[in-house]
């Protein structure tokens, strides 16, 4: 018992650096990012006209004891097919992340708005910003710590004295994103799914003023995560295929010392889709490496205003990390392609 007590006060410094000093925290990433793009960038809301809903879902590494599981809501309606100029879109998104068996939870609600601006009938950029509000939670009590333990009989005490030390289990803190998003069309039409050449690109700053997110009364800022989003589709008519498209795409990502790469292509036939890409993420802790696969498929709702419902599954393969073994990710997206709430009826007659 004398070797624990001699050892609490390190416990102490470790669990404080753990909960206080979190400087290799970093965000989630999807699979599915081009279906999620007012996650990672404000200024894509309303980009498109029409109102669209997004949920996503991912499960993270599944073969690890703990679970690593994100819910993610977005709504984006456009405002730029309303007769006020220079406005893009306004939107809303939820995330929830839970670690552990939930014993780490990290909550967030942004309102993005975006601006236009029209350069040509063939580009138009946007710019945007996102309040957001963040909570992060912890519970203490479904943790066993060193002075619980017993080198043979196990937990032999059911509260922790760290767990007294460590009241505050919540902390609640402002941020805001802001991004720039571009959209070069050879037949500009406004909608998502009328089939002609698009180039998206985009960039973002998210955690622009790098809030301080500790549990206790020090500081611990949350990077800044800088993102950039690339996407061409490209109809491949010429080839004999009037209905299909190919679309190479990208996404780099850099959050404090995390720099993550994600490339890949996806091929698009009427209502399907197939998508490969790799992804290699690198930090101070983890060097990881892994292959992912997206099948989707998409189902029409309403022939005369363009709505249609999207669902997209991929399977991430991990294959080449040092500090965990092969393992898989899985994640879920649905979207649904609704009429702008300015214009419910076909929205081919309120061209931009």
């Amino acid at each position: 018992m004398k070797k624990i007590t001699l050892r609490l006060p390190i416990v102490i410094l470790l669990v404080l650096n753990l909960f206080g000093f979190q400087l290799y925290g970093q965000d989630v990433t999807f699979t599915h990012f081009m279906q999620n793009p007012i996650y990672y960038n404000p200024a894509s809301v309303g980009i498109d006209q029409g109102m669209l809903i997004s949920l996503n879902y991912r499960r993270a590494l599944m073969y690890l004891p703990s679970k690593f599981e994100t819910i993610a809501l977005g709504i984006d309606q456009s405002l730029h097919d309303t007769e006020i100029k220079g406005l893009g879109g306004m939107g809303l998104f939820l995330t929830r992340n839970q670690e552990g068996d939930g014993n780490y939870n990290t909550t967030a609600l942004g309102i993005p708005f975006s601006a236009r601006v029209v350069v040509s009938e063939f580009l138009k950029f946007q710019v945007g910003i996102a309040p957001v509000i963040y909570q992060k939670s912890i519970n203490f009590d479904n943790l066993v710590f060193f002075d619980q333990l017993h080198p043979y009989y196990g937990v032999v005490v059911p509260k922790s004295q760290l767990s007294l030390l460590t009241s505050n289990q919540t902390v609640t803190f402002f941020d805001f994103h802001i991004g720039i998003f571009g959209r070069y069309e050879s037949d500009p039409t406004d909608q998502s799914n009328v089939r002609n050449n698009v180039f998206d690109f985009g960039f973002s700053i998210q955690h622009l003023p790098e809030p301080n997110q500790s549990f206790e009364h020090v500081t611990a800022k949350l990077p800044s995560k800088y993102s950039l989003m690339m996407r061409y589709s490209h109809v491949v008519a010429t080839y004999g295929y009037q209905e299909a498209s190919i679309q190479p795409l990208m996404l780099l990502e850099k959050q404090g010392s995390m720099e993550n790469i994600i490339t890949g292509i996806n091929f698009k036939y009427k209502t399907f889709s197939l998508g490969a890409y790799m992804r290699h993420e690198q930090n101070s802790l983890m060097d990881v490496t892994e292959l992912m696969s997206l099948i989707g498929t998409e189902f029409q709702l309403h022939e005369r205003s363009f709505s249609s419902m999207q669902i997209n599954y991929s399977f991430d393969l991990l294959v080449k990390s040092k500090q965990v073994n092969k393992n898989v990710t899985n994640e879920l997206s649905i979207i649904l392609k609704l009429p702008s709430i300015h214009h419910p009826k076909d929205p081919c007659h309120f061209r931009f």
